[in-house]
């Protein structure tokens, strides 16, 4: 026969590594920031840790970020609330400005429809529950009686920065923009209010 069990730690020995456990975690938290600290997947740490720091002068929110992938984050389990779909909108295919006050309409393949609008960066999003399904969905952006529609309907992708990032070439269509008429009467710049801040 071996040498007995040693006996198991007592009650105070638990809770004082209890203690310590919830300790390490809120410094890793304040190191960090507690949202990283949730994200286990190395993959999705490691392309969080690509976007780059924040903007200092844009606080987190709904304008920050502008044409960066909003599905690194913004996905279930990740560490901020899942968006369905999101991107920016420029006003042309060879400008960065970011367009505010776009309608971006939405239509999936059950015929359901949702409508929302750029902020003032240029930023728009859609919860999964305002429009519910996996695709595919047509889009397209319009801010005068014209609409620009997207060519191909998206089947999977909460980024459009996935297949539209700059530059364009065989492997992008450019960043998603208004018109390919500069001249079109697109809604003009302006600054940002409380309504750009809101999330729905």
């Amino acid at each position: 026969m071996g040498p007995p069990a040693p006996p198991l730690p007592g009650p105070w020995l638990r809770r004082a590594a209890l203690v310590t456990l919830l300790g390490q975690l809120a410094v890793l938290a304040a190191a960090g920031g507690c949202n990283d600290f949730i994200v286990l997947d190395p993959s999705r740490r490691n392309a969080i840790a690509a976007l780059g720091p924040e903007e200092p002068a844009v606080p987190v929110g709904a304008r920050h970020r502008a044409g960066q992938p909003c599905g690194v984050c913004h996905v279930e389990g990740g560490t901020a609330p899942p968006f369905r779909y999101a991107g920016t909108v420029y006003r042309d295919s060879a400008s960065v400005e970011a367009m505010p006050d776009v309608e971006v309409d939405f239509i999936d393949e059950a015929g359901r429809r949702f409508v929302t609008q750029t902020n003032c960066a240029g930023n728009f999003y859609v919860k999964p529950a305002e429009l519910p399904g996996t695709g595919p969905v047509w889009v397209s952006v319009r801010a005068t009686d014209l609409p620009y529609t997207m060519e191909s309907p998206i089947h999977r992708e909460i980024s459009c920065t996935t297949c539209h990032r700059d530059p364009a070439g065989p492997a992008s269509a450019g960043h998603v923009f208004l018109s390919e008429d500069v001249a079109s009467g697109s809604p003009p710049l302006r600054g940002c209010g409380p309504a750009d801040e809101e999330a729905r």
